[in-house]
């Protein structure tokens, strides 16, 4: 879709996806997701469990919310109201480990972006 970023969304807005019309904006300094529709009026929003401070956003086609919290090494899974369903990943470079520079979580994209 063509879009373009207006102030009226979050203006710490770290990372942005978007599925059904909607935006999906992980918001830093309230450690929150917001959605929005297209014109940037908000619907609903939750806070993300973890305590990071930089978080990536992905919602897949299933659909489920994915949240990479950068600072813990951690992704979180939601519905798209918010309510947790799984979360999974713990420090390091073994199975099922994600670096601290976790760069996003396009797991619908086949890639949950660990750098080493």
């Amino acid at each position: 879709p063509d879009f373009a970023y207006s102030s009226k969304w979050a203006d710490d807005c770290f990372d942005i996806d978007y599925y059904n019309s909607e935006l999906y904006q992980t918001v830093n300094a309230s450690h929150k997701v917001q959605v929005t529709d297209l014109d940037g009026v908000q619907d609903r929003e939750w806070t993300i469990t973890g305590a990071g401070t930089r978080y990536y956003i992905h919602v897949s086609a299933t659909p489920e919310v994915y949240v990479s919290d950068f600072d813990n090494d951690i992704v979180y899974v939601t519905d798209t109201s918010g309510t947790a369903i799984r979360s999974f990943g713990t420090n390091g470079t073994g199975n099922g480990g994600i670096r601290r520079r976790c760069a996003a979580c396009r797991i619908g994209r086949l890639s949950v972006g660990v750098r080493l």
